[in-house]
């Protein structure tokens, strides 16, 4: 038996597919050393962000093992499951490596690390299974795990973009598997590759995965009718790719039906025809002139300050590697099987996909007829699926020119052919010395032309503009050089194999070896954008300041309340890491209807310009203080923070609101922040979190409830706004209090005494489809109230209320998925007993 076992490890270490793992792993372990061995991480805001926002969250879960749907920490609340900002439970591989990683005390990027390598493996995998030979394979593989796009994921703390990609070559190499070998266990192999690419929460990768795969279903019946093959046949292959997908959709229901329901409520979802809004949508679409990028990487700087393309910013340019590229053309030209032409036609979709907004015509069509497709924004972010097909195409072209280059003995029409073959590449490798010569002579003048194209400089000063043209200039210059450089290299190792006729491994490694320099300079690059710290700096990220000191004591006395950070300080992620709950934050995909009262009411923007004009840095040496006839204006906003129970303002200026009583001054460093001073104030018209009125306003319209709190005094604390009369008219002349008042980040318990018909408002935002209400054990539903918040009716006397948060459709969704594992186990199990009964 000891034997036996010794003899399979041999044999294990012996295979070329181990083998070709392990060289990627060693690849990825030498350009991410310090990730492995010294537990380093790239501290990027996102990262620290997102570690921030979870923390408490985190902390719920650990003490109580309870989990939580509801984050009551940002934005006056918003759903935590829903939203995918703490969801991570419903990835099984991540939750897997997570136990590892934590077993073994492996760094704190073990899971990221490893999703990283296994978009290498997969990709080297996928065209081993196709035949091809190992260097090839593991060239394709190098190119996709190297990808500047992966690794600036990995960088800049986007880790769930870099999951859900990793997954896109195991998808393609499923489906495709299944297309040609319909059987039960090919169902369930797809099943699982895309039940956890689905898992792995990048919600908009994973449907660019699933375009890629429509496609490949579609082209795949294209070419069996042109083979004339049999309807029955069509259908069966058609059959199990149909119930693959339906069975990988259960795997992963019990994220996707609550996110789903959830969409029409946050920002995605409701712009006009219930999407993010076409202009929101398309801000970073890749314009056609950046396709240089794909040859020259700082042909448009290299992100930050030094970008000058039509996005917003970038921190990355969309380069694949030089030898990459032109190999995947190669292989387009000469090489035309189904899969590579298939890619081609991905690769140009794609392409015209990302366009966004400079192909509107093309893309409308996605954005007005394709489901769900109108709640992305960031069109760029289809390019994943050029940088993957170039990735296998790159390798069918280095197979493809391996051969074409081969040295001929016998003469005849091969020999004439390969004559033509050393004609072209001593052509090419004169037009790139001619290139090389030009520019060593002529560039000042290429500087004095780049220098004259009209570019921005994107929050610079003017003044810096021409020595930030400048630093653009080496940037492309010396990747130009390199370029010249790569090429040069490649095509004289070419003429050599057909002259001399070196060996084909040769010919890939070099390949290869080239593909790491040049990959690895643009991928070292982007890394050095960010600062890289010990993992134990995210315990300490967020430090307890003596401002968080104070709101925590505040808390632990038991006082209920929001923050209202000012300004500069509304996005700032501090608070809500210490578990102090506050009206700001940040969140690509917050309520809807919390994001159209800051657009109403702009707190967020210009609470501050209601006291003073701000010019110049934004800082207190630029204020000067306003005309006091908006006066009218900043008792609107005031009581807009009331009903928030906003208790406390968080401002970076000195306010002169006389019903703000200043409770201390803190030196901003202390706190972490990049200004001198921080102030305090107490706002003590504030509301607690629920309270009782006995009048409602009613009014035909949300909108109508909106304009009327901008247009009036509306004083939270008597009236309650309604868009439907209380079903029981309420007693004018009752009173009542709130004894009680505990919650939870997914409960709320609330105690009442009242002497008469009265409606309780509770200060949390409206969410009918992920909270359950109960009155003394009984469910009731709750009404939207004041445009943003809740209410319920309470009759007279004593009286316990219950909101627990309960994502919706996550019961059903928990149902389908554990089905969807019963019947993925039954199927593993069913290929198991079936292939042991063919070996013997």
């Amino acid at each position: 038996m000891k034997e036996n076992i010794l003899l399979k490890i041999k044999s294990i270490g012996a295979s070329s597919y181990f083998k070709g793992g392990a060289l990627l792993f060693l690849i990825q372990f030498i350009l991410l050393f310090d990730n492995y061995t010294n537990d380093q991480i790239f501290v990027s805001s996102d990262l620290v962000s997102a570690v921030n926002t979870t923390a408490p969250l985190k902390e719920f879960y650990d003490t109580t093992g309870e989990y939580p749907f509801w984050n009551p920490y940002i934005f006056g609340g918003m759903p935590a499951y829903e939203s995918l900002s703490f969801s991570s439970v419903a990835y099984l591989p991540g939750e897997i490596l997570i136990k590892i990683g934590n077993g073994l005390g492996l760094p704190w990027m073990f899971i990221l690390l490893t999703h990283i390598f296994m978009a290498g493996l997969f990709t080297f995998l996928f065209l081993k299974k196709r035949g091809l030979s190992q260097a090839s394979s593991l060239f394709g593989g190098i190119v996709y795990m190297m990808n500047p796009y992966l690794i600036t994921m990995m960088v800049f703390g986007h880790g769930s973009q870099a999951y859900s990609a990793a997954y896109i070559p195991l998808v393609l190499f499923a489906i495709s598997e299944l297309w040609e070998k319909p059987s039960l266990a090919n169902l369930g192999f797809t099943a699982a590759a895309v039940g956890f690419q689905l898992q792995s929460r990048h919600i908009q990768i994973v449907y660019y995965t699933w375009m890629m795969m429509g496609s490949y279903l579609i082209y795949s019946i294209i070419m069996e009718i042109k083979r004339k093959s049999k309807a029955i046949v069509i259908g069966r292959k058609f059959g199990y790719a149909v119930a693959a997908l339906l069975l990988a959709f259960t795997l992963a229901a019990v994220l996707y039906l609550p996110v789903h329901s959830y969409s029409e409520w946050s920002t995605r979802g409701s712009g006009t025809g219930g999407g993010a809004g076409m202009q929101y949508a398309t801000q970073w679409s890749f314009s056609p002139g950046e396709m240089m990028t794909f040859l020259i990487p700082s042909f448009y700087g290299f992100g930050g300050s030094t970008y000058w393309g039509d996005m917003p910013f970038t921190d990355y340019p969309n380069y694949m590697g030089i030898l990459a590229l032109l190999l995947a053309v190669y292989a387009l030209v000469k090489k035309r099987t189904d899969l590579i032409m298939f890619l081609g036609i991905v690769i140009v979709l794609s392409l015209l996909l990302s366009f966004g907004r400079h192909f509107s015509l093309y893309y409308s069509m996605f954005y007005n007829y394709m489901p769900f497709f109108n709640k992305f924004r960031v069109p760029a972010m289809a390019l994943i699926l050029v940088q993957f097909s170039v990735s296998i195409l790159a390798a069918y072209g280095l197979e493809t020119i391996i051969k074409d280059t081969k040295k001929i003995e016998k003469p005849g029409k091969k020999k004439k052919n390969k004559n033509q073959v050393e004609k072209h590449l001593l052509y090419s490798m004169g037009g790139i010395g001619l290139m090389a010569v030009m520019a060593g002579v002529f560039k000042n003048n290429l500087l004095s032309a780049f220098l004259g194209i009209e570019r921005g400089v994107r929050g610079n000063p003017v003044s810096q503009a021409s020595a930030l043209n400048t630093l653009r200039f080496e940037l492309f210059y010396a990747d130009f050089w390199v370029m010249l450089l790569i090429l040069l290299i490649f095509l004289a190792l070419l003429y050599y194999r057909t002259k001399v006729g070196i060996k084909s491994f040769i010919v890939g490694a070099v390949v290869i070896i080239l593909t790491l320099i040049d990959l690895g300079r643009v991928d070292n690059k982007i890394m050095g954008k960010v600062q890289t710290r010990h993992s134990s700096f995210l315990d300490n990220s967020t430090r307890k300041s003596l401002l968080a000191r104070f709101f925590l004591q505040k808390i632990d006395s038991g006082e209920k309340f929001r923050i209202f950070p000012v300004r500069d300080l509304f996005s700032t992620k501090e608070f809500a890491a210490q578990g102090i709950e506050s009206i700001g934050g940040y969140h690509a995909a917050k309520m809807g209807i919390y994001q159209s009262y800051l657009d109403i009411s702009s707190i967020n923007r210009s609470f501050i310009k209601k006291y003073y004009k701000i010019s110049g840095n934004s800082r207190q040496s630029a204020l000067r203080t306003v005309p006091e006839q908006n006066r009218e204006a900043i008792e609107r906003d005031l009581a807009g923070l009331s009903m928030l129970n906003v208790r406390y303002i968080v401002s970076p200026y000195p306010m002169i609101e006389p019903k703000f009583k200043l409770v201390r001054e803190y030196d901003s460093r202390e706190s972490g922040f990049n200004f001198p001073v921080t102030y305090l104030y107490e706002f003590e018209e504030a509301m607690g979190r629920a309270w009782l009125v006995n009048e409602a306003k009613v009014f035909n319209s949300h909108q109508s409830i909106i304009e009327y709190m901008r247009q009036n005094d509306f004083d939270p604390s008597k009236v309650v706004l309604l868009t439907a009369s209380p079903e029981t008219a309420l007693d004018p002349e009752a009173t009542g209090e709130v004894t009680e008042l505990v919650s939870t980040p997914n409960r709320v318990e609330i105690s009442v005494t009242t002497t008469g018909q009265m409606n309780l408002v509770i200060s949390e935002l409206y969410y009918p489809a992920g909270w359950r209400t109960y009155l003394d054990g009984e469910e009731v539903e709750f009404k939207r109230a004041n445009y943003l918040l809740r209410s319920i009716q309470i009759p007279a006397g004593t009286h316990k209320i219950l909101m627990r948060s309960e994502p919706p459709g996550f019961k059903l969704g928990f149902i389908l998925t554990s089905f969807g594992y019963l019947l993925l186990v039954g199927i593993s199990v069913n290929t198991y007993i079936t292939r042991k009964k063919e070996k013997t």
